[in-house]
């Protein structure tokens, strides 16, 4: 691509088995969309040297490859422009801090990490530190994982403190209809988000049962939840406790619930937008909605 300086997007997925020469992107320093889906890559593509001459890169595209471990070089704190980055459907098992040095400094504007096999990590969650040390993110995707609810309080507690605006997590939290192989998430599980200041929290496409008493009182910040498409049947009193002078939106859309109850969303005084549409509502109790502005 020598020729190419110009070149400001270059789509080159769907090459499966792609071999790249150790120069082959030399003279793009005007690229700023690399497309690289599907093309049978391996963890040098990030590790390696290949992109260093992107130096105007925005957005790198490497959903469906070969990636097990994430360990960018060190050339990408230089690639100051860089916010996009799609790892979706890769093989990655661990995260480990002193691996991602490469992306210290660097502010996500979007990042998915969605099914990957971080439950294929043999440690504890935070055994080798916090795995976005010095990373912020507009929007992160970690859903399909296949991290239980213990093994994502570990998660979050290692990523304490790292500014997350938009979470979306979906996968197989809660212990779904009629099972109590794996528990629901409680107060507890989302600890160590307390300081990241999530302003949407996504955690539609799971299994969760009931939504347990304080599950979302460690979020100072949340305005919009959504835990539509799970199992849910209960809110037990206090669920939305913490949220009552900052949540607008609430989408409990397709789940199971059958019965409103009078404390049910009596602490949600800010609330402007409530879904509950799919479910199998037959009873609202007395002053079911009390409470709502």
């Amino acid at each position: 691509f020598l020729r190419q300086r110009n070149l400001v997007q270059l789509e080159l997925g769907f090459n499966r088995g792609l071999t790249l020469e150790p120069r082959a992107f030399d003279g793009l320093s005007r690229l700023q969309v690399l497309f690289l889906y599907y093309c049978s890559l391996t963890d040098s593509i990030l590790s390696g040297a290949y992109l260093e001459p992107l130096v105007s890169l925005e957005e790198l595209d490497l959903y469906g490859n070969n990636i097990g471990k994430l360990q960018p070089a060190l050339f990408f704190q230089n690639l100051t422009k860089l916010t996009k980055l799609n790892l979706k459907l890769n093989h990655i098992e661990r995260i480990c801090e002193e691996d991602v040095v490469g992306f210290e400094g660097k502010n996500f504007t979007m990042m998915s990490l969605n099914s990957n096999s971080l439950s294929n990590f043999d440690a504890e969650w935070g055994s080798c530190g916090n795995p976005f040390k010095g990373m912020a993110f507009r929007f992160l995707d970690l859903s399909t994982n296949g991290l239980n609810a213990q093994k994502t309080k570990q998660f979050f507690n290692a990523i304490q403190g790292t500014p997350i605006h938009h979470l979306k997590y979906g996968g197989i939290i809660g212990k779904g209809f009629s099972h109590n192989n794996t528990p629901d998430p409680d107060r507890s599980t989302f600890q160590g988000l307390g300081n990241s200041l999530v302003v949407t929290l996504d955690l539609s496409d799971n299994w969760i049962f009931a939504l347990e008493s304080g599950v979302f009182s460690a979020f100072k910040d949340l305005t919009f939840i959504d835990v539509s498409k799970n199992k849910i049947n209960q809110i037990k009193i206090n669920a939305f406790s913490g949220l009552q002078r900052h949540l607008k939106e609430l989408d409990l859309s397709s789940n199971l619930l059958g019965e409103i109850f009078a404390h049910t969303f009596s602490s949600l005084t800010e609330l402007l937008l409530l879904d509950l549409s799919y479910n199998h509502i037959g009873k609202l109790g007395h002053n079911a909605f009390e409470g709502l502005p």
